[in-house]
């Protein structure tokens, strides 16, 4: 498993505001350590969180998982009406979003110098890409989304709980894999249990507001057309928060399709 890289990188429109404050969402962010965890409906894939689920035929729990499902779900059925039930689900059809709208997913990058990034989420290079520290709060427990072009399928038999929660929110196709993107994962658990087996204890409650340390940001990257009153405005609500950032610019490499990025 890939150690989370020492800085991560979370790309924003500085047009974005706050439903509730009306302010900006960068600002939130620099002042106040607000991250906004979207549930899988609200992102930008539709196959987001939806593997197939099933069982392996061979797999040593298999058999013992199925009875037990069956049982829990027909007590009173016959030895041969059970062995028909547990035929049938051994193939679990494709998990249906409603089913995931407990989970919050916080999307952040490896990168800050990706042109696709920097159109697709910061404004088309109006905005800024921030720079965090990952070696605290929040930012700790990202994991690193694995891009395939097989599509996922979750033993729920056979693999551990923090398997099958690694694939089922952190498993995309191919073709987004210039995002270089690391997640950190909110679940929802009334009782609590599946936040201890993730190592959570109930720290974080799904989709909606999470709260990380001010001081976790060290960095800002402007976009190359993010206009200068904006960029003061950034530099203010960083010096209102007592934080001591590097500042940079994104610039256009003289001689290959890339981007530099230089202090300013």
């Amino acid at each position: 498993m890939k150690r989370v890289p020492p800085r991560l990188y979370r790309y924003r429109s500085l047009d974005s505001l706050d439903p509730v404050t009306k302010e900006p969402i960068v600002q939130r962010i620099i002042l106040h350590g607000e991250h906004y965890f979207p549930s899988p409906r609200q992102l930008n894939d539709p196959f987001e969180c939806r593997p197939l689920a099933g069982f392996s035929p061979k797999g040593a729990n298999t058999r013992a998982h199925l009875g037990a499902l069956v049982k829990r779900a027909r007590p009173d059925a016959k030895p041969a009406k059970r062995l028909q039930l547990a035929a049938q689900m051994k193939r679990m059809p494709r998990l249906q979003r409603g089913q995931m709208e407990g989970v919050g997913l916080l999307s952040l990058s490896e990168l800050p110098d990706s042109p696709l990034m920097w159109a697709h989420y910061a404004d088309t290079h109006r905005g800024v890409c921030l720079e965090f520290e990952t070696s605290k709060w929040l930012f700790q427990l990202a994991w690193e989304v694995v891009y395939q072009d097989t599509y996922p399928f979750v033993d729920t038999a056979n693999q551990s709980y923090l398997d099958i929660h690694r694939t089922v929110a952190c498993t995309k196709a191919t073709y987004w894999d210039y995002e270089k993107e690391w997640r950190i994962v909110s679940y929802v658990n009334n009782d609590g249990s599946a936040l201890a087996k993730l190592g959570l204890d109930g720290q974080m409650t799904g989709p909606g507001l999470h709260i990380a340390p001010v001081e976790t940001l060290t960095g800002v990257v402007f976009g190359l057309d993010c206009d200068s009153e904006k960029q003061n405005d950034v530099r203010t609500w960083v010096k209102d928060a007592g934080l001591s950032c590097s500042f940079r610019k994104v610039e256009l490499d003289d001689g290959q399709f890339k981007f530099n990025l230089v202090s300013c």
